[in-house]
């Protein structure tokens, strides 16, 4: 038999025309012939599962569902680490089979390397373009496939979608889109934080080869609020993650993160793209830049985006804040079935608002040519710590539009072993600790200096950027700020709506670390998401700033130099704020419309 195989190759490759290999393919389907080929064909109305190798003959479990009748059919690329299917071949987001197949898609279902069924090691978005790459080269090559193709994913999926629509450009011809960003350095590390749920919550989790898992909350906080930061897993799972590792040795935004996928590829895609994404998602942030970033250089040409008021999971979880008829990513899906239609099979018309949203202050859903208009004015409210409010027995401190009469200082303690916690407005999360919820009681902490605006007189529309700018210095040779943005109704009720958070050797920008003196008054940008979200009347604007936020960050050690996940022994700093003087002046910059 070996000997067979072998003269059917060599007279394949002389004669240039049909391999015979082990599963008697030929070379128009093969696209690797030295690589053990899938057996099975698909067939109409069927799902069958074939391992498909890729370049390094690693096999990768695929399932691919034909729709009835005669082809061939555009095809849909559905990539992901979560279980491409159940003993049915019915994928995990149930797309596949209930709405693509069933509306005369053929429906490409593939784990990725090193989950469930397929072969090879799990490596998160480091592997995924190469393998990307040769399943839509291997798709081109098959009889079902007629010419046109669309990528569909959220969250992980939506990255192996953006790899797709950047690595293959001329194959892919629509992509939907949601949960996901572009920028991945900024999955893993705020500002040069540490993101305590998509590193101790997700990647320990997924790690199970045949499970679809996450960290219990007590596995997260073994990871990420015990030192060294660098040993979580170890702490975890009992032994050390080669790729953590890797991720540790790069700390900045270099090209081990932006190779493969980057703003700016994703920027010059021509591609028609429909986006989705949910305000209070932990990707919304790269979402919404890679949105603007699109928009900035092609118009709204072949774009489509809706944000609702969702989290991560999309409507599917309850918020305190009310969000009347706000519904669930299910209430969309005769949009996305339109959008594949009309740029994979000229069929109908798609053209709805290019940008559909949910302003959560007005509770209601709009529409406009723009999600980001333009016409936005800047904001800037003053920072003052000088004057107080009556918020926690007149702790509180002034946010106006009134730049403050001299310079004020305050200080505090940020212990790395007693950080804050709050409920997250931007995480991953299963817990009950994400989305708008009522807001922490800053009174009883001592590490947390609040600012808060007068009740407004009028309606204000926060339309775009929202920048937190803080004049600071520490004791420490680095350290991290960490800035909440809230609403207050009229009857004291506080809700968070965004934070982020930043390093002081960052303050020049992610793809490089600068020094920094203690003692010296340096000054943050720190960028929060970008939102549309209409502040009413009677309503305050809160801004907290703290060093620390727990489950959005893992503390940091405030020791400074560039093994700091390895520092065992994290020290305290003390933190200084500076108002009216210092550098640039603290406050809120925010883009609006009156």
């Amino acid at each position: 038999m070996r000997k067979m195989i072998v003269m059917c190759c060599i007279a394949s490759l002389a004669a240039m025309m049909a391999s015979c290999n082990e599963s008697g393919t030929s070379d128009a389907t093969a696209l690797f012939p030295g690589c053990p080929q899938p057996v099975q064909q698909p067939e109409p109305g069927k799902a069958v599962r074939l391992m498909v190798p890729m370049r390094d003959c690693v096999r990768l479990a695929t399932n691919v569902i034909l729709p009835e009748g005669e082809g061939p059919w555009p095809v849909i690329v559905i990539r992901t680490p979560y279980g491409r299917s159940q003993s049915d071949f019915q994928p995990l987001p149930g797309v596949g089979h209930i709405l693509f197949a069933a509306n005369g898609y053929a429906v490409v279902e593939q784990d990725t390397r090193g989950r469930f069924e397929s072969e090879g090691e799990f490596i998160p978005y480091l592997v995924e373009r190469a393998d990307t790459e040769d399943t839509l080269d291997w798709i081109v090559r098959q009889p079902w496939y007629n010419g046109k193709l669309g990528v569909w994913g959220l969250s992980y999926l939506g990255l192996t979608a953006e790899l797709a629509m950047v690595a293959r450009p001329e194959l892919v011809d629509a992509a939907f889109v949601g949960e996901i960003r572009s920028d991945f350095y900024a999955a893993a590390f705020e500002h040069g934080n540490v993101r305590a749920d998509t590193i101790g919550l997700w990647l320990l989790g997924v790690l199970e080869k045949h499970e679809l898992s996450f960290s219990t909350e007590e596995e997260q906080e073994t990871a990420m609020l015990q030192f060294p930061l660098l040993e979580g897993d170890r702490r975890v799972i009992g032994e050390n993650i080669d790729f953590i590792d890797d991720f540790a040795q790069h700390l900045t935004n270099d090209a081990f993160w932006t190779a493969d996928l980057n703003p700016d590829l994703l920027a010059a895609s021509e591609i028609p793209i429909f986006m989705f994404d949910g305000w209070f998602d932990l990707f919304a942030g790269g979402m919404l830049e890679d949105w603007a970033n699109l928009t900035a250089r092609r118009g709204e040409r072949d774009l489509f985006i809706t944000v609702g008021p969702w989290t991560h999971l999309m409507g599917f979880v309850e918020q305190d804040y009310p969000f009347p008829e706000g519904g669930t990513i299910a209430n969309f899906m005769a949009d996305m079935l339109a959008f594949f239609d009309h740029y994979l099979k000229d069929e109908g018309t798609f053209s709805p608002a290019r940008a559909r949203y949910y302003d959560g202050g007005a509770g209601m859903w709009r529409e406009d040519d723009e999600l980001f208009p333009a016409a936005a004015t800047t904001w800037r409210l003053h920072a003052d710590l000088a004057t107080t409010t009556p918020t926690c027995g007149g702790g509180a401190h002034r946010l106006s539009d009134a730049a403050p009469a001299g310079e004020a200082t305050t200080r505090f303690v940020y212990d790395p072993l007693d950080p804050v916690t709050f409920i997250s407005s931007n995480i991953l999360d299963l817990y009950g600790r994400d989305g708008v919820k009522v807001d922490n009681d800053w009174c009883t902490r001592d590490d947390v200096v609040m600012f808060e605006t007068d009740p407004l007189t009028a309606a204000v529309e926060v339309a775009g950027r929202i920048t937190a700018h803080l004049d600071v210095a520490s004791n420490a040779p680095d350290t991290s700020f960490l800035v909440r943005l809230s609403v207050v109704d009229s009857d004291g009720a506080a809700y968070n709506l965004r934070e982020g958070a930043m390093l002081l050797s960052h303050r020049e920008g992610d793809d490089r670390r600068v020094s920094y003196t203690p003692g010296e008054t340096v000054h943050l940008a720190i960028p929060l998401t970008r939102l549309r979200w209409t502040f009413q009347p009677g309503q305050r604007l809160r801004m907290v700033v703290t060093s620390s936020g727990y489950p959005f960050i893992a503390p940091y050690p405030n020791t400074g130099g560039d093994d700091w996940l390895s520092a065992a022994d994290p020290v305290t700093a003390v933190q200084t704020i500076v108002t009216g003087g210092g550098v640039s002046g603290s406050g809120l910059e925010l883009d609006v419309l009156r």
